[in-house]
C-alpha cells in the first residue's frame, strides 16, 4: 500500500521497501508476542469479554506499532530527501523541494494509519460488546460467525473509507517553512502527501 500510494515524486528502492517489511513485520510479531507474555497470566483467567477487549488491545498496540514503522521507514526518502512543493493547490507550478514538506506528508500519513487501524480493529469489536450489552448475541456457532463477519463488514463498509479521508491528499505549509529558497515568492507551498 505505501509503494502504491507514496508520493509520486519520490523514487523508492526495491531493497528500502523489502527493510521496511522486514522491520514492520518484526515490530508488530515482537510486540504482539512481548504483551501476550507479559499478559500471561491476565489472559489464562479472562473470560467472555474480558477476552475480546485483551486480544483487541493487543492486536491494536501491534498495528499501531506496525503502521508507524511501516509508513516511516518506507518512506524514508521523502524525510531526508523532501518533497516537490508547488506554488498552486493543483500541483501545476513547481517551485523546489521541502524536507519539511515531506514530513509534514509523512506524519499526515501516519496519522491518517493510525485511526485506519483503530476502525479495522478496534470498532468490530465495540460494535459486538455493545450489541452483546442490548442482550443481541447469537446462540448457535453458524450464528455467531454470520454474526462477526456481519460486524466486520459493516466496519469496513463505513469506517474504513472514513479513516482514509482523514486527511485530503493535497497538502500545504508555509512557504517560510520550507529550509531552501524556492523558485518563486510565495506565501504557501503546496504538496501531495500521498496516501
Amino acid at each position: 500500500m505505501n509503494f502504491e500510494y507514496k508520493n509520486p515524486d519520490v523514487k523508492a528502492c526495491l531493497k528500502s521497501l523489502a527493510f521496511g517489511y522486514c522491520v514492520t513485520l518484526t515490530g508488530a510479531i515482537g510486540s504482539t508476542l512481548c504483551m501476550r507474555s507479559l499478559l500471561s497470566s491476565v489472559l489464562a483467567t479472562a473470560q467472555g469479554t474480558q477476552v475480546l477487549v485483551l486480544n483487541t488491545m493487543i492486536a491494536q498496540i501491534s498495528s499501531i506499532i506496525g503502521h508507524f514503522l511501516n509508513t516511516a521507514l518506507m518512506r524514508k526518502g521523502e524525510i531526508d530527501n523532501g518533497i516537490k512543493v508547488y506554488a498552486d493547490p493543483k500541483l501545476k507550478y513547481e517551485v523546489g523541494i521541502c524536507r519539511n514538506a515531506g514530513k509534514k506528508a509523512v506524519l499526515q500519513t501516519i496519522a491518517s494509519r493510525l485511526a485506519m487501524s483503530f476502525t479495522v480493529i478496534s470498532a468490530p469489536a465495540l460494535m459486538m460488546i455493545g450489541l452483546d450489552s442490548f442482550g443481541i448475541r447469537p446462540m448457535t456457532m453458524v450464528g455467531k460467525k454470520i454474526f462477526e463477519l456481519g460486524v466486520i463488514a459493516t466496519t469496513l463498509t463505513f469506517a474504513y473509507p472514513l479513516s482514509a479521508a482523514i486527511f485530503r491528499p493535497i497538502s500545504k505549509i508555509s512557504a517560510e517553512d520550507c529550509e531552501t529558497d524556492l523558485n518563486e515568492h510565495v506565501e504557501e507551498v503546496y504538496f501531495e502527501k500521498g496516501v
